[in-house]
């Protein structure tokens, strides 16, 4: 999966507010998710100022791809110094993703468990009660 893809869907299923929360210190990102597309921006801050240090987006139909031209998408060629924070934050996104997929897949089978053991359980209940005489 692509960084932007993992970002927009992890941004999707955790909140912005949780990737933002695992980012190194002096990061900051701009994630915009709408109707025709979503993009995101990592940038390095302090009070003197901030730098653009990875950008991406996604387009859901090719008549926004003009809003990348003249961009360099990923990390930005002068900020590969931060390419290792970059990657681990990346790496933290996935598993918080991951982890969250399989913890929402695992409710969703309990649910059905659940359902079934209901369903049987009011199918003897009304079995129990037509062999009352």
């Amino acid at each position: 999966m692509s960084e932007i893809i993992l970002l927009r869907d992890a941004g999707n299923l955790l909140g912005e507010d949780w990737l933002k929360s695992i980012l190194p210190k002096h990061f900051s990102l701009t994630l915009d998710s709408h109707s025709t597309g979503c993009q995101a921006k990592i940038h390095l801050q302090d009070a003197s100022g901030q730098l653009l240090v990875w950008e991406g987006s996604v387009w859901y139909s090719n008549i926004y791809d003009f809003n990348d031209r003249n961009k360099t998408l990923g990390i930005q060629n002068d900020t590969q110094f931060a390419r290792p924070l970059l990657e681990e934050f990346f790496r933290r996104v996935q598993s918080g993703y991951e982890e969250r997929l399989a913890l929402n897949e695992f409710n969703k089978q309990l649910s059905t468990e659940e359902k079934e053991k209901q369903r049987l359980e009011t199918i003897q209940h009304f079995k129990t009660l037509l062999e009352r005489p």
